[in-house]
């Protein structure tokens, strides 16, 4: 018998707070500073967000916890980080879906 400590919808708003978080940051940011580069897409129900080069805040998160992610996705997600430089970092969930 497997004992979770955590079930989808907790993992859900987990995810789905530390998304926000850097999206928040990356948007104040932008109003603060106007032409600095920053980006954020959505991508397979998450959130890729560029908060600058080498910002720790640089990374997707929360992807594939709400279906499957396509590959379609992931070029989007790529692309965010690589036209930029930068490499492309994804915090995963363990129960997102298989597919990512």
């Amino acid at each position: 018998m497997t004992m979770m400590f955590v079930d989808p919808i907790l993992a859900e708003r987990l995810e789905e707070a530390e998304a926000f978080a850097a999206e928040s940051y990356v948007r104040r940011l932008a109003l603060r500073r106007p032409g600095v580069d920053v980006a954020v897409e959505d991508v397979a129900g998450g959130r890729a967000v560029f908060a600058g080069a080498g910002s720790p805040l640089s990374e997707t998160k929360a992807v594939g916890l709400y279906g499957p992610v396509t590959q379609a996705d992931l070029d989007r997600m790529e692309h965010v980080f690589f036209s930029r430089g930068e490499p492309s970092r994804v915090v995963v969930c363990p129960l997102a879906d298989p597919s990512l």
